[in-house]
């Protein structure tokens, strides 16, 4: 396990409104928050089945979570489940997907943090990005196996939580808002 997550201290991009979602130089990505906890007796979960830890990995300046590019033909729901595989091993039966849960975040990239297949296109150096989240439920103890991360950490769900100001600390409020039972369905 790693040090527990420092909040970062560089300067968030803007929130871009959600027009950029018909720009033609949109990049698309998805993740998932992987939260375990208790459950019910059958094995399923309730709302109020409020997660006991999340899992954050950690990249050398920050921590982060499961996402990546959606790639062509492929769905932000498929994204994120094979995001999720390909970078901590969890696939399939190891978690189960939370029906009505997604959370999103826009800004502008520049080219550099493109793919190479994705930012070839002779467009516009800055980019818009959307990045929809989704929420599993890990079904038990699972060994994570890193492919692209130098750690990570099952921390601990104790809001609020001091992550990273742009996209963890808030996607981790809207669901514990979620939890709560507080955000529409």
């Amino acid at each position: 396990m790693s040090k527990p997550p420092k909040q970062e201290s560089h300067q968030p991009p803007a929130e871009l409104p959600e027009s950029v979602d018909s720009d033609p130089y949109l990049i698309r990505a998805a993740g998932v928050l992987v939260v375990r906890g208790p459950r019910q007796p059958d094995g399923s979960f309730a709302v109020a089945d409020v997660p006991k830890r999340f899992l954050l990995l950690k990249r050398p300046k920050w921590w982060d979570l499961p996402k990546g590019h959606v790639d062509p033909g492929e769905t932000e729901r498929e994204a994120a489940a094979r995001e999720l595989a390909e970078e901590t091993g969890l696939a399939g039966d190891d978690v189960d997907w939370v029906d009505g849960f997604l959370w999103t975040r826009r800004y502008r990239v520049r080219e550099r943090w493109c793919r190479a297949e994705v930012c070839t296109d002779g467009g516009p150096e800055e980019r818009p990005k959307r990045v929809q989240f989704f929420l599993a439920w890990c079904r038990a103890d699972r060994e994570i196996a890193l492919t692209e991360h130098i750690g990570y950490d099952w921390k601990r769900w104790q809001p609020p939580h001091r992550v990273q100001a742009f996209t963890v600390d808030p996607l981790l409020a809207a669901a514990e808002r979620w939890f709560a039972g507080d955000a529409a369905r």
